[in-house]
């Protein structure tokens, strides 16, 4: 008949130390390799390293010893780690359904293109025009760059493609939007040689001017931080300036800014940290859970192996003292 065996308690701080750097172990194989192949390997060779050197114990009672003690330390962390699954599975599941949004076919957009929105703009705007932090000492400062251009027909050639024609909008140095300096603040277009072409054509009845760029929409906002964004007449007056850009996350829709009175928005084409946020918990929550089943084949092994070699040692007791009854008789 089987008996029940206590398992000993873990006490020894150096015990929790070992059983948390074998968690290190396994979770530093998932960081550096992002290998399943690896970490079924790793997880083999941490459970030989951990019961190979019981197979030089001197006996079997030794050993069995051995294999309590050493399981033992193992199903004391257990309880935290299934605590640990319990909350991260329901969670999981949230963040599954959160960028389960995005599973589907992404549309491709120029990353050098910035489009310009805007509506609830004061009397006389011709254009708005994006105002950033900068100075002499930026290497892509000038004190001149690019004028607007502004459509003022459009129609088809002779081979049945489009043909625009624009004109620069009646703006020089001396304008007030050449001048603007409130802040730190400046015409992006005027004084950044980041800016290649600056089309107006929202006033011809589209929907946003364009913007076209010599680097990305994205590296021009991690480079000068939030923008604002001016209304400008067509003779380079100011006629308003909104606060300073929120920022938002489309994966749908282009770079952009958006003028709404004196609100700004500036929209990045992509996920939302967010979103890579619930990717990392999901990823997180498929480890634990291999950890756990690799701490649950620990266990079941030292529990095997133990009752094995406890069953062959009292088999031989029970065999010694037989013998030793036969004698007496």
């Amino acid at each position: 008949m089987k008996t029940n065996r206590k398992i000993p308690s873990v006490t020894s701080i150096l015990d929790k130390i070992e059983v948390l750097m074998i968690i290190l172990a396994i979770a530093g194989i998932i960081y550096f390799t992002h290998s399943l192949f690896a970490l079924i390997i790793g997880i083999a060779g941490l459970i030989l390293f951990r019961y190979v050197n019981l197979f030089s114990q001197t006996s079997e009672n030794d050993m069995r010893t051995g294999y309590e003690k050493k399981s033992g330390k193992i199903k004391a962390i257990m309880p935290v780690l299934k605590k640990i699954w319990v909350v991260m599975i329901p969670l999981s599941i949230l963040c599954l359904a959160y960028v389960s949004k995005s599973f589907h076919r992404i549309p491709h957009f120029d990353r050098t293109q910035l489009e310009i929105e805007y509506s609830d703009v004061p009397e006389g705007t011709a254009y708005v025009d994006v105002l950033v932090k900068i100075d002499s000492s930026d290497e892509n400062y000038t004190d001149f760059n690019v004028i607007p251009q502004k459509l003022i027909s459009k129609g088809i050639d002779n081979e049945g493609s489009s043909v625009f024609n624009s004109e620069p909008i009646d703006i020089n140095k001396n304008s007030e939007i050449a001048k603007y300096d409130d802040d730190g603040y400046k015409s992006l277009s005027l004084h950044s040689t980041y800016v290649k072409d600056f089309d107006v054509v929202k006033p011809y009845g589209y929907e946003h001017d364009d913007m076209m760029l010599k680097c990305s929409a994205e590296k021009l906002y991690k480079q000068y931080g939030k923008f604002r964004l001016a209304y400008v007449g067509k003779n380079g007056e100011v006629l308003g300036v909104t606060k300073k850009t929120s920022h938002t996350y489309d994966i749908d829709e282009p770079y952009k800014v958006i003028a709404d009175g004196d609100k700004a928005t500036y929209s990045t084409w992509g996920n939302s940290p967010l979103f890579y946020v619930a990717v990392y918990i999901i990823r997180i929550t498929f480890y634990v859970t291999i950890i756990i089943i690799a701490v649950a084949i620990i266990n079941h092994s030292a529990e095997k192996i133990s009752w094995d070699s406890w069953v062959r040692e009292q088999t031989r007791k029970d065999r010694d003292n037989n013998g030793e009854s036969g004698r007496n008789l």
